[in-house]
C-alpha cells in the first residue's frame, strides 16, 4: 500500500492509501471527538440527533445561488454513483464514513465536509430526523439485547458521571432541543476539531 497524508487549513487531517488489491471504491472517515458524553444534561441525546441532522445537508455558502444547496444532497451523490454513508455517535467521539467509487468521491467528500462545517440544520427538517431518532431509541430498548444490558449497565453509575447518561435522544429528551443543537454543533464540530 503506498500512502501519503496532508493537512487541509483550516480542515482535517487527510491520509489518502492507495491499495490496487481493493475493490474500486474509496472509502473516507471524518472524526469529531466529542460524542454523547458531552450532551447538555438539559437535553441528553443532542450529540446523537446532530449526527442525524448533519447528513440533511450544508446550508449555501454566501457567494452561492439561491437554491444551490438541497436536502439530502450529500446521500443523492453517493445513490447515484453506488455509495453509501453512515455515521455514529459514541460516547467519545462521532464518526461520520462513506464509500463510493473513486470518480465520485471528490465531490462526496466536498458535501460531506460542507455539512460538517456548515450544515443547514434547518428546523423542520430536524424535527423529522428527530422522529428516526425516537424509532432507533424504541428499537433499541426493545429487541436489543446488548443496548438494555448497557443501558442497565449504565444506570448503576453515579448520575453526575458522564458515562451513566442516557445518550440516544428520544422525542421527549430532544423535544426542544433544536437551540441547543445548534449551540453544540457550533461549539463541537469547529475548526480543528474536526480530523
Amino acid at each position: 500500500r503506498d500512502g501519503s497524508s496532508d493537512v487541509v487549513r483550516p480542515g482535517p487531517f487527510l491520509l489518502v492509501v492507495e491499495d490496487p488489491t481493493t475493490p474500486s471504491a474509496a472509502a473516507y472517515a471524518v472524526r469529531v471527538p466529542s460524542g454523547a458524553s458531552s450532551d447538555p444534561a438539559a437535553y441528553p441525546g443532542v450529540a446523537h440527533l446532530t449526527e442525524h441532522c448533519v447528513f440533511l445537508g450544508r446550508a449555501a455558502a454566501p457567494d452561492s445561488p439561491a437554491g444551490s444547496e438541497s436536502e439530502n444532497e450529500y446521500r443523492s451523490h453517493l445513490s447515484v454513483h453506488g455509495g453509501r454513508c453512515n455515521a455514529g455517535t459514541a460516547l467519545r467521539r462521532t464518526t461520520y464514513r462513506f464509500e463510493c467509487p473513486p470518480r465520485a468521491s471528490s465531490r462526496a467528500l466536498e458535501l460531506l465536509w460542507g455539512a460538517l462545517t456548515r450544515p443547514a440544520l434547518a428546523e423542520e427538517a430536524c424535527r423529522r430526523e428527530l422522529s428516526a431518532v425516537e424509532a432507533e431509541d424504541a428499537r433499541n430498548r426493545g429487541t436489543n439485547t446488548y443496548r438494555r444490558r448497557m443501558q442497565a449497565f449504565k444506570d448503576a453509575f453515579v448520575p453526575e458521571h458522564w458515562y451513566g447518561k442516557y445518550t440516544t435522544g428520544n422525542a421527549r429528551t430532544l423535544a426542544d432541543a433544536h437551540g441547543s443543537m445548534s449551540a453544540y454543533h457550533r461549539s463541537h464540530y469547529g475548526p480543528g476539531r474536526l480530523g
